[in-house]
């Protein structure tokens, strides 16, 4: 499983923040709010509307795990991430190993 620890872009479509299967994850949204939810596996992006929106500067670390902080979806193993207000674009800081 590759590591990550970048920068990644967003924008008001559902983009994947993990380059593989994680467990936990730290992210920090650094633009305007932002929807984040899950999935198992990297096939299809979250329903739209759905996730929990993060204001600027708020995010996770990784001693919080998927299964804690989404546990109504068993077996979550991939981030999404959308800008929620209109056409903004956002950056987020993520890292995983």
């Amino acid at each position: 499983m590759p590591a990550k620890n970048t920068l990644v872009a967003v924008t008001s479509v559902w983009t994947q923040l993990t380059d593989s299967d994680v467990t936990a994850l730290t992210f920090q949204n650094q633009g305007p709010n932002v929807m984040i939810n899950v999935t198992v596996g990297a096939g299809s992006p979250p329903p739209a509307n759905t996730g929990e929106v993060y204001p600027t500067t708020m995010g996770e670390v990784s001693t919080v795990t998927l299964a804690q902080d989404f546990p109504g979806v068993a077996g979550a193993n991939r981030v999404w991430a959308r800008v929620v207000e209109g056409n903004a674009n956002s950056n987020i800081f993520v890292s995983h190993a």
